[in-house]
Formats: structure tokens, C-alpha cells, sequence
């Protein structure tokens, strides 16, 4: 793939019994780049939908290619660096950032998120101890941090990144331009109870899927329900707002919210409408769920 340190391409459509678990997705729309964490394998590919100037037509797949990006031996392990030779473990939630050319990625196994330049092929490790799981580091800097298997990862407008220690079960939040780590809900108890301020001392359970809107309002999977924290005047999620449940409150007596037991992936998108659409993906049962905030007229 051109411009890319990758290894080898293939066509992406190939067969191979021995490709592992996707446990991430994210896409680099300018390049037209897919990358996916391979978890079980612990690699990051690569696949590329055009063939700028080639005249192949990019809506078929049949002609996508695949290479490693990151892992190229498979091997588990710890390491950063040239991001072919660096070694991960188990990695799962993909992040791509188009204003710094960071993919980053929630190394599960590891217990830290780590961050690919994919303009220069490297790895590095910002948020998390390697190798070192637990609950640790609030008001300092992210990476003498501890995490617990964190899975995901979400970024708002004003720069903040956002991750779901999902093994603590938190969400810690890493300042922009401070690199400073807080949580801003979660109290280490698999719960989803409970609405109010500050939003910190409110649980949340096995946290798997972040988005944050346009406005920087901040939406959190718990494993039964969907969590809101807007974001206040400025733009800001940092915990001392409020929390709310807007999926999956007691008594979950009706359908989807009756059956809905692994809430995980989330994302927001806005309808034909301009309606704001929030999906979130069942791992347990297979289901999508949708939430639509209709548009009320002024």
C-alpha cells in the first residue's frame, strides 16, 4: 500500500483459516484506509478500498488488499517502536484520529492504549503501565496510569481522549494538552444505577463502547444500559456534571431493553433528517439497537 510501512499486501477477499478474531474497526476516510485489530493474532491490518489512478473501481471489493500494519511476527508480547516488529496483546477497540495521523489502540492484554503513527510506522504507549493491570494514577500524568483491560476509546471536539477501563469498571478521561488522567464515572462496582451529579460517583458496568457528539457530550455503553454525560457550556466532560441513563433504566420490561444483557460498540451518526441516531451493538444476542432523537419543531 503506497506510503504505508506495511508488510506485504493481499487481496482482502483472500481465505485463511487461521486469521483471528477482529476485536477493532476504524476508518481513515482521506486515504480510504480501513484498519482492523486482528486479537488473537495480536496484529493491526491494514486494508486499502482504492487504487488511486489505477481505473480499478473502488466500490468492489473484490479488488481491496490487506497487509499488516503493526505485529507483523503475531507474537504476544510487549513492545514499541517500529510498529512491524512491535508486539501486542490481545488488542481490541480501534480509534483513528485524521488531525494527528494516530491510530490508537486499546492493547487489552497489555492493559494500556497505545498510539500508531501510521505516516511513520511507530508505536508508542500513552496511557497505561505496560503488563501492569489495576486502578491507579488520577490527577497525574496517563502514562504512570494504571488500567484494567481497556477496550475502547472515544475523542471529543476539544481534543479530549476518552477512555473505558472496562476491567475497573471507569471511564477515564486524558485531558488535551495535559495529558492529565481522571475518571469521570464509574466507582469500580458493575452497576448502572442511579442519575445525577457529579457523574463520578455514579457506576458503571463493563463499560464497551464511547462516542462523544458535535457538542462533546460523552455516551457510554454499561452492559445493560446506554450513560450520557453532556458535556457543559464549554465543551467539556471532566465528571462533576451529570450523568443519565437513556437506554435500559428499571425495569427493562419491554423489548429490546428486556433481552439486551452485552451492550458493547457504540457510535452516532445523524439521519437524513438531521435527527442524531445513536447505535449500540448486543454482542450476546446479535442486535442493534437505535436510539433517534426526533426534532421537535420550534
Amino acid at each position: 500500500i503506497e506510503g504505508m510501512p506495511t508488510a506485504t499486501a493481499n487481496l482482502a477477499r483472500y481465505r485463511n483459516q487461521n486469521f483471528g478474531e477482529v476485536g477493532g474497526v476504524a476508518y481513515n476516510a482521506a486515504d480510504r484506509l480501513v484498519y482492523l485489530s486482528e486479537t488473537t493474532n495480536n496484529r493491526i491490518h491494514v486494508v486499502s478500498i482504492d487504487d488511486v489512478g489505477s481505473g480499478i473501481d473502488p466500490s468492489n471489493p473484490d479488488t481491496w488488499t490487506i497487509a499488516t500494519l503493526a505485529g507483523a511476527a503475531g507474537s504476544e508480547g510487549f513492545a514499541d517502536g517500529i510498529a512491524l516488529s512491535a508486539e501486542f496483546r490481545e488488542p481490541g477497540g480501534l480509534l483513528f484520529d485524521e488531525t494527528s495521523r494516530l491510530l490508537y489502540v486499546a492493547d487489552q492484554g497489555n492493559h494500556v492504549i497505545r498510539a500508531i503513527d501510521v505516516d511513520v510506522g511507530t508505536v508508542s504507549t500513552i496511557a497505561g503501565t505496560p503488563q501492569t493491570l489495576g486502578f491507579f494514577g488520577d490527577g497525574g500524568d496517563a502514562s504512570d496510569a494504571l488500567l484494567y483491560r481497556p477496550s475502547t476509546m472515544a475523542l471529543c471536539p476539544n481534543g479530549d481522549l476518552f477512555i473505558a477501563d472496562t476491567g475497573s469498571h471507569r471511564i477515564r478521561r486524558v485531558e488535551s494538552g495535559t495529558n492529565t488522567i481522571t475518571t469521570v464515572t464509574g466507582v469500580g462496582v458493575a452497576a448502572s444505577a442511579g442519575e445525577g451529579s457529579p457523574a463520578q460517583d455514579f457506576p458503571v458496568d463493563k463499560p464497551g463502547g464511547l462516542a462523544c457528539d458535535d457538542f462533546g457530550s460523552l455516551f457510554v455503553t454499561s452492559r445493560t444500559a446506554i450513560r450520557l454525560l453532556p458535556a457543559d457550556d464549554t465543551g467539556v466532560v471532566d465528571g462533576t456534571g451529570p450523568v443519565q441513563t437513556i437506554y435500559g433504566a428499571a425495569p427493562r420490561e419491554s423489548f429490546p431493553a428486556a433481552v439486551t444483557f452485552c451492550l458493547t460498540g457504540l457510535s452516532i451518526a445523524v439521519n437524513d433528517n438531521g435527527a442524531r441516531v445513536v447505535q449500540a451493538v448486543d454482542s450476546c444476542n446479535g442486535i442493534l439497537v437505535e436510539l433517534t432523537r426526533e426534532l421537535v419543531a420550534p
